[in-house]
């Protein structure tokens, strides 16, 4: 049954002004549709009024006008194959759908003076030749969730608009390959013409001179391109055309980075989308019924129903560090739609029945960025299951999965249905008792992204896998948060693009192998202990600085229990302790150091003596001095008590400067 259509329809000015309505069926003929019946109702509007059924519109907030009217339009030309979708555009039809994939061997054009809508239908339009797949020369609407592929192997478009002309895209995918070079080619193209994007994810496979020319105007004609939905692979339309810059996104809208593993997708939203904050399991209930897109907790949540996302819904929930607790059986969260789960928080699927943190159904998606994702055990103290796929598809960019019992020796943190498993791959996260790489338990396989790896990250009695990219990763970081994020997700070099104040310390994980470039950059311990502790294996390069702190028991850089740390440049320091006696700059508890380059100094002493390189006692390790500045400390004295000499064979520690004051040694290599 048809109970009304909503319309929603924005004034084409500068100030894009929004309007709703609410049109209502009464004639019993369209309430009770039949099937093969098309039904069309054709309402003419007029800037902010629904001309021909009511002159007034209210305030789209709280416009609850209700309009009745029916209306019929011609059927459309249904096509499948290239002879029948260029008849009907030579026969003038301007509503065609496509009932099959069709291959072209010339470009589909739309003339000018046409106004035309191809409905793809879950179809795809591939071009098997150069040029553009469809070349827009009057006015053109392209919907159905299909695709229009430009081809590839010369200059290869998947819609140029001409000249005049007008494009307006709703949904659907759009992509094109690369020339006969294997260069970029641009997949959306205007030449003079108009383009308007509503939805549809556009790409294409390959750069020019870096540029990723997913939209594109012609440098001596642009035309116009206006952006206000959709999702574009590597390219952002907020940076505009690469030659003529500029904004593509509408001015009611934003370009969002919506994803980012390994390929960047930007996503244009609205600026004020729908959006809720809620602290009662209520109105988290109500806020999802109501397709509310981006859900913020308060605070913790106790579920007496479970949550389900419907089909057809797009939802965020941000855990925003709070909890949400499944008092029932079951699984705290079902997906039925397509739901993101970020912010720090956690989700407890509860325990005593057959419970489940997160179940992603058929058909349904869920991206998990990060939180940690509990479940208690059933009534007989066996293991339930932390994430379950039954026919959906879950991606894990981030957070810690656990379950607190086994079952039959297997912890199931990550589990498929035998019959309808669906999909699991894993770019990042925690698993406690658990090893992604070894997939499900009956199934097997491995869960782990290709460009990734899973690491076994700690052992005290509670195995930890980290999956973590694999060798080549890199990242430029200049807040102390995304430098942790770095270090904690494994990548192997980070380079510093801005001065850092560590409120928490960094610790280099064991079995990571990390390179620090300093490039210039100052990292500073605001607190107390060491501003880095190495349980991995760190290397540190770059001019830049490491200050330890001061005010307690501070420590530029620690190398803990078999761990190894090789420093070739920067400036190493550390300030007093509470009391005003000197620190530690460099220690080492077990840990392997060598240090080829850089300068190193404490503030003050102890008793006497300058701890610029200090071991412990009990566990002290290796220290090895190839290079380095070293401040009223000389290397070749080794350890305060143990003693030794920590400069390499066939190199020196040589007295470079004395001012009374401050004593200021060098190792070199020894010269015959």
């Amino acid at each position: 049954n048809l109970k009304a259509l909503r319309i929603h329809w924005v004034e084409p000015d500068a100030e894009r002004i929004e309007h709703i309505t609410t049109f209502v069926v009464q004639d019993p003929a369209f309430v009770n549709l039949q099937s093969g019946t098309r039904y069309i109702f054709n309402i003419e509007l007029r800037r902010g009024t629904v001309a021909v059924i009511r002159p007034e519109i209210l305030p789209w907030e709280i416009d609850e006008t209700v309009n009745t009217t029916n209306g019929f339009v011609q059927d459309p030309r249904i096509v499948g194959t290239e002879a029948e979708l260029l008849q009907a555009i030579a026969d003038g039809v301007d509503d065609i759908t496509l009932n099959a994939d069709i291959e072209i061997s010339q470009p589909v054009v739309v003339p000018a003076g046409t106004n035309m809508r191809i409905d793809l239908n879950s179809r795809t339009i591939t071009n098997a030749g150069t040029g553009a797949a469809i070349t827009v020369k009057g006015n053109l609407t392209i919907e159905g969730n299909g695709m229009v592929s430009g081809g590839s192997g010369g200059d290869n478009v998947a819609v140029m608009v001409s000249q005049g002309a007008k494009c307006s895209i709703m949904n659907g995918t759009f992509g094109v390959g690369a020339d006969a070079n294997g260069l970029g080619n641009s997949c959306i193209y205007t030449t003079g013409g108009e383009v308007e994007i509503y939805g549809g994810y556009f790409s294409t496979d390959a750069a020019y001179k870096g540029f990723y020319y997913v939209l594109n105007q012609n440098n001596s004609n642009p035309g116009k391109i206006t952006v206000y939905g959709g999702e574009f692979e590597n390219y952002n339309p907020a940076v505009g055309d690469d030659n003529l810059k500029g904004n593509f996104v509408a001015s009611s809208c934003k370009s969002v980075l919506a994803s980012d593993n390994g390929t960047k997708v930007w996503k244009v939203v609205p600026k004020d989308g729908t959006s809720a904050t809620v602290s009662s399991a209520s109105d988290f209930a109500t806020a999802v019924s109501a397709g509310v897109e981006t859900i913020t907790l308060s605070g913790d949540i106790t579920l007496d129903t479970p949550i389900d996302i419907p089909q057809n819904a797009t939802t965020t929930i941000n855990l925003n560090g709070s909890t949400i607790t499944n008092s029932g059986t079951g699984a705290a969260i079902t997906v039925h739609g397509n739901l993101t789960i970020e912010g720090d928080g956690t989700v407890s699927g509860g325990s005593g029945g057959d419970n489940v943190a997160l179940k992603v159904a058929q058909g349904a998606k869920c991206s998990i960025m990060s939180g940690t994702f509990g479940v208690g055990p059933d009534a007989g103290g066996l293991g339930n299951t932390c994430i379950y796929s039954t026919g959906g598809e879950v991606e894990i960019y981030g957070g810690h999965f656990s379950t607190d019992a086994a079952y039959e020796g297997f912890y199931y943190v990550l589990n498929q249905n035998n019959g309808n498993p669906g999909k699991i791959t894993v770019y990042g996260g925690e698993f406690e008792n658990y090893n992604p790489s070894v997939g499900d338990d009956n199934l097997k396989g491995n869960f782990v992204a290709s460009s990734c790896k899973s690491v076994l990250a700690s052992d005290n009695g509670t195995k930890v896998w980290k999956v973590v990219p694999k060798d080549g990763t890199s990242a430029t970081v200049s807040s102390a948060s995304d430098f942790a994020t770095a270090v904690s997700a494994g990548v192997e070099t980070i380079t510093l693009s801005g001065d850092i104040t560590l409120d928490t310390p960094i610790d280099i994980p064991q079995n990571a192998t990390t390179t620090i470039n300093l490039n210039g950059s100052t990292i500073t311990n605001s607190g107390t202990g060491a501003a880095i502790t190495v349980h991995g294996n760190l290397t540190i390069e770059g001019d830049g600085t490491v200050s330890g702190g001061s005010g307690g028991d501070n420590v530029a850089l620690k190398v803990a229990q078999g761990a190894k740390c090789t420093i070739k440049a920067g400036t190493y320091n550390v300030g007093p302790d509470a009391s005003g006696d000197g620190n530690s700059c460099i220690y080492t508890v077990g840990g392997s150091l060598e240090i080829y380059g850089g300068t190193f100094k404490t503030e003050k002493d102890w008793r006497g003596f300058y701890y610029v390189l200090n071991q412990n006692n009990s566990n002290p390790g290796n220290i090895t001095v190839f290079g380095g500045t070293f401040y009223n400390f000389n290397p070749a004295t080794g350890d305060d008590s143990l003693k030794g000499n920590f400069v390499a064979p066939g190199y020196e520690s040589v007295l470079v400067s004395d001012d009374g004051t401050t004593k200021i040694y060098q190792v070199r290599k020894k010269t015959t």
